[in-house]
């Protein structure tokens, strides 16, 4: 079972029941820091395998933009994360870009003795947050899914382990919350021919806005609708069948034209050819209806 324990990333987190120095209790992981990272940084996490720039600013509590504003090396598209760094994800304790330090001043800032809180929010959590916490995220210390391809979109929000079978069609009807074109968007090492999806690697399936549910009008969705038959052949039919037909399939609950073509050692342009009543998006397949898979 894998460990919970939930982090304070308020302004007020991290502060020690005495009196100390500014800066002294600034916590730094064991990892490098890049240069470019912010000076007044207070918080940083080392990157783990599987982390994405969304995925360790949502863990903080903190927006993308804040994230790559503390840490500029990672750029706007995340391609300089690198595994092991440490990356800041909070900044001057949580109050923003820290004021310029002048000299004329040599006054360090003090902070009071906080009395023990009554635990709220999530549970269990790390001793000695202060009753001022308002920013609480829950960390989970598994890492994140491995391996992946480069180049995954880094707002991904859910992954899918590839198995045996699998191409980014199958995938695509599996879940019917998004269409092929987004899932080769979200995973652009697979290629636009699908050519590159590797067995046993995680692929990118959501990210923010993706539907949680199945779509009833995703595409290459098999439906109940009753067109009007061809009076040729075996009956009914699938509508737009060519004349020259000699060969069907009875398009059982589950099928797509996809898993009709792979099975039946049909090429896409054949069975569009072979059935011009189906639309190119297969939303119009019709179950228990003939289709053509082979010509005179």
């Amino acid at each position: 079972m894998h460990s919970w324990f939930v982090l304070c990333l308020s302004a007020a987190a991290l502060v020690h029941s005495s009196i100390l120095p500014e800066h002294q209790h600034l916590r730094r992981q064991n990892g490098p820091v890049p240069s470019e990272t912010v000076k007044d940084c207070t918080y940083f996490y080392d990157s783990q395998p599987g982390d994405t720039c969304a995925s360790i600013a949502n863990d903080w509590g903190i927006t993308l933009s804040q994230f790559t504003t503390c840490n500029p090396s990672v750029k706007v598209d995340c391609s300089g994360l690198v595994i092991g760094d440490a990356y800041c994800v909070e900044e001057n304790y949580g109050n923003g870009p820290a004021p310029p330090e002048t000299t004329s001043s040599t006054t360090s800032k003090t902070s009071s003795t906080p009395t023990s809180p009554t635990p709220t929010g999530p549970t269990p959590v790390q001793s000695g947050i202060t009753a001022e916490c308002e920013s609480r995220s829950m960390i989970n210390v598994a890492l994140f899914p491995t391996p992946t391809q480069s180049g995954i979109i880094s707002s991904c929000t859910k992954y899918y382990k590839a198995i045996s079978g699998d191409s980014c069609q199958v995938i695509s009807d599996k879940f019917g919350t998004f269409i092929v074109a987004q899932f080769e968007t979200w995973n652009p090492a697979v290629k636009s021919d699908c050519s590159q999806l590797y067995l046993d690697y995680y692929y990118c399936i959501a990210i923010p806005g993706t539907p949680t549910t199945r779509s009833t009008t995703s595409t290459r969705k098999t439906t109940s609708k009753t067109p009007t038959p061809t009076p040729k052949g075996p009956q009914p039919q699938q509508p737009g069948i060519v004349s020259n037909c000699n060969k069907y399939y009875l398009v059982k609950s589950g099928d797509s034209c996809y898993t009709i073509e792979q099975a039946q050692k049909v090429t896409a342009a054949n069975f569009q050819k072979w059935n011009t009543g189906i639309k190119a998006d297969c939303s119009n397949l019709y179950v228990g209806y003939y289709v053509c898979i082979g010509v005179s």
